[in-house]
Protein backbone atom coordinates (compact mmCIF):
# COMPACT_ATOMS: atom_id res chain seq x y z
CA UNK A 1 0.00 0.00 0.00
CA UNK A 2 1.32 3.36 -0.97
CA UNK A 3 2.94 5.48 1.71
CA UNK A 4 3.04 2.79 4.39
CA UNK A 5 6.09 2.24 6.51
CA UNK A 6 7.10 -1.42 6.65
CA UNK A 7 9.06 -3.08 9.42
CA UNK A 8 9.02 -6.40 11.23
CA UNK A 9 7.61 -7.28 14.66
CA UNK A 10 8.40 -10.44 16.60
CA UNK A 11 5.53 -12.55 17.88
CA UNK A 12 6.20 -12.65 21.63
CA UNK A 13 4.02 -15.74 22.16
CA UNK A 14 5.85 -17.71 19.46
CA UNK A 15 9.33 -16.13 19.17
CA UNK A 16 10.16 -17.97 15.93
CA UNK A 17 7.29 -16.24 14.11
CA UNK A 18 7.45 -12.73 12.72
CA UNK A 19 4.81 -10.32 11.52
CA UNK A 20 5.15 -7.44 9.10
CA UNK A 21 4.29 -4.15 10.81
CA UNK A 22 2.38 -2.19 8.20
CA UNK A 23 2.41 1.25 9.80
CA UNK A 24 2.92 3.16 13.02
CA UNK A 25 -0.71 2.59 14.06
CA UNK A 26 0.02 -1.04 14.87
CA UNK A 27 -1.52 -2.80 11.93
CA UNK A 28 0.14 -6.19 11.56
CA UNK A 29 -0.02 -8.72 8.78
CA UNK A 30 0.38 -12.44 9.50
CA UNK A 31 0.41 -15.69 7.59
CA UNK A 32 -0.52 -19.24 8.53
CA UNK A 33 0.77 -22.79 8.19
CA UNK A 34 -1.84 -25.55 7.84
CA UNK A 35 -0.54 -29.06 8.49
CA UNK A 36 2.97 -27.59 8.28
CA UNK A 37 2.50 -25.97 4.87
CA UNK A 38 2.25 -22.23 4.18
CA UNK A 39 -1.13 -21.07 2.90
CA UNK A 40 -0.63 -18.08 0.61
CA UNK A 41 -4.36 -18.00 -0.07
CA UNK A 42 -5.03 -16.98 3.54
CA UNK A 43 -4.35 -13.50 4.93
CA UNK A 44 -4.62 -11.99 8.39
CA UNK A 45 -4.71 -8.37 9.51
CA UNK A 46 -4.13 -7.61 13.18
CA UNK A 47 -4.91 -4.23 14.66
CA UNK A 48 -3.84 -3.11 18.12
CA UNK A 49 -6.59 -1.71 20.29
CA UNK A 50 -6.39 0.01 23.67
CA UNK A 51 -4.43 -1.78 26.34
CA UNK A 52 -3.35 -5.30 25.47
CA UNK A 53 -6.27 -6.00 23.11
CA UNK A 54 -6.08 -6.90 19.45
CA UNK A 55 -8.56 -7.29 16.62
CA UNK A 56 -7.79 -9.93 14.00
CA UNK A 57 -9.55 -10.33 10.66
CA UNK A 58 -8.87 -13.35 8.46
CA UNK A 59 -9.44 -13.86 4.77
CA UNK A 60 -9.55 -17.48 3.65
CA UNK A 61 -11.13 -19.26 0.71
CA UNK A 62 -14.81 -20.07 1.38
CA UNK A 63 -14.13 -23.68 0.34
CA UNK A 64 -11.82 -24.08 3.37
CA UNK A 65 -14.47 -23.19 5.91
CA UNK A 66 -15.81 -25.98 8.09
CA UNK A 67 -19.45 -25.50 9.00
CA UNK A 68 -20.88 -28.63 10.62
CA UNK A 69 -24.53 -27.75 10.02
CA UNK A 70 -24.13 -25.53 6.96
CA UNK A 71 -25.93 -22.66 8.67
CA UNK A 72 -23.16 -20.10 8.34
CA UNK A 73 -22.18 -21.09 4.79
CA UNK A 74 -25.81 -20.72 3.73
CA UNK A 75 -25.49 -16.97 4.38
CA UNK A 76 -22.66 -16.53 1.83
CA UNK A 77 -23.51 -14.52 -1.27
CA UNK A 78 -20.65 -16.28 -3.06
CA UNK A 79 -19.96 -19.72 -1.52
CA UNK A 80 -17.26 -20.42 -4.14
CA UNK A 81 -14.84 -18.16 -5.99
CA UNK A 82 -12.69 -18.91 -9.02
CA UNK A 83 -8.97 -18.27 -8.64
CA UNK A 84 -9.09 -14.82 -10.28
CA UNK A 85 -11.93 -13.68 -8.02
CA UNK A 86 -10.12 -15.01 -4.95
CA UNK A 87 -6.86 -13.26 -5.90
CA UNK A 88 -8.82 -10.00 -6.19
CA UNK A 89 -10.54 -10.61 -2.84
CA UNK A 90 -7.43 -11.49 -0.88
CA UNK A 91 -5.49 -8.60 -2.41
CA UNK A 92 -8.22 -6.01 -1.83
CA UNK A 93 -7.60 -3.14 0.56
CA UNK A 94 -8.41 -3.87 4.18
CA UNK A 95 -11.24 -1.77 5.58
CA UNK A 96 -10.47 0.60 8.42
CA UNK A 97 -12.02 0.07 11.81
CA UNK A 98 -13.61 2.49 14.18
CA UNK A 99 -13.62 1.74 17.89
CA UNK A 100 -17.05 2.19 19.45
CA UNK A 101 -18.24 2.11 23.02
CA UNK A 102 -21.01 -0.31 23.98
CA UNK A 103 -23.51 2.56 24.25
CA UNK A 104 -22.75 3.54 20.64
CA UNK A 105 -23.99 0.10 19.55
CA UNK A 106 -27.40 0.68 21.11
CA UNK A 107 -29.89 2.54 18.90
CA UNK A 108 -30.42 6.08 20.28
CA UNK A 109 -34.12 5.54 21.00
CA UNK A 110 -33.28 2.55 23.25
CA UNK A 111 -30.58 4.25 25.34
CA UNK A 112 -31.35 4.98 28.97
CA UNK A 113 -28.57 7.50 29.36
Amino acid sequence: MEGERHSIARNLTHPNQWYRLLDSFCHLQASVLVDGFPRDDWAFRIQCLLGDHYLTVARAPPKDMIDAYGEFKSTFDMPALDSDAWEAAIGADWPSFEELTVIQLVPPHLRWV
